[in-house]
């Protein structure tokens, strides 16, 4: 993107990553670090647009065709190394997350397998295979 920008003689370049990942961060050290004159134009930061309900009403208004809808907001974010599907709606079933201050508090997930108090890396080690 940035040897294009350069090519067209762009001042600024845009990018497409939501607001819940850490490819905004990416992309934007990215840029800065090939130009760092390069404005960097990042819509879920700058606009107002708090979520899925908010990006669709907004391309509902605009006239902007988009492939999902309020009740089924199903995302496909496809990219040049790979494609992920989410939904915005996660349900999980019988793990609760239980604060415990004081004595240097820790995040406990409680509830989960075998009804056991897990800590916050045991929740990525843990699998239900």
């Amino acid at each position: 993107m940035v040897d294009v920008a350069k090519e067209v003689g762009a001042g600024a370049v845009c990018l497409g990553c939501t607001g819940k990942g850490n490819d905004q961060v990416r992309f934007e050290l990215t840029f800065l670090a090939l130009n760092p004159k390069l404005n960097i134009v990042a819509p879920w930061r700058e606009w107002d647009i708090a979520g899925s309900e908010e990006a669709i009403e907004y391309a509902r208004k605009h006239s902007v065709p988009v492939p999902v809808t309020k009740n089924s907001i199903f995302c496909r974010d496809r990219n040049v190394w790979h494609i992920s599907h989410e939904v915005s709606v996660v349900v999980v079933l019988n793990l609760a997350l239980v604060i415990v201050m004081g004595g240097g508090g820790v995040f406990t997930w409680c509830g989960g397998l075998n009804n056991r108090s897990k800590s916050r890396i045991d929740r990525f080690l843990i699998s239900e295979d």
